[in-house]
């Protein structure tokens, strides 16, 4: 944009230089014929650069419109993937929540399985230390007493 604006300003420059130095030549009459209607007598040089500045300012207008219309686009365009985004961070957050909740309820039932199998295994072991210690004790006895 800095470019054409530039390009723009550098041009009516040299228009209005060019205007200047052929002030003369432009300010020459001429007949204007306009077509049936009438024809007039009038500086017909001075027109052309009239009209030259008006397109070279349309130009500039133009070009300006279409950059604030494109920044326009670009800043919808920008809230548009804000709103995606704060979208999307939010499901994403849920689906973190559900997550932690699903591997929360894994671990407490992982943890109840873990200590009724220690349970079971504390009782198991009970029983063989205490058949164990049945065993022990019999063979302990006094033969002597086996008999009676």
């Amino acid at each position: 944009m800095k470019f054409l604006q530039a390009l723009m300003v550098i041009g009516l420059l040299l228009l209005a230089l060019f205007t200047v130095a052929n002030f003369d030549a432009l300010m020459a009459s001429h007949t204007l014929n306009l077509f049936w209607v009438s024809s007039y007598m009038v500086p017909l040089g001075i027109i052309l650069v009239v009209v030259m500045a008006l397109i070279i300012v349309g130009y500039a207008l133009a070009v300006t419109f279409i950059d604030l219309k494109s920044k326009a686009e670009l800043n919808r365009y920008l809230k548009q993937m804000e709103q995606m985004r704060s979208a999307i961070d939010q499901a994403e957050a849920s689906r973190f929540t559900q997550l932690r909740e699903h591997m929360d309820q894994q671990m407490t039932a992982l943890a109840s399985r873990v200590e009724s199998r220690v349970d079971r295994v504390r009782d198991e072991l009970a029983a063989d230390i205490g058949q164990l210690e049945d065993a022990v004790f019999r063979k302990n006895i006094d033969p002597r007493e086996r008999e009676l």
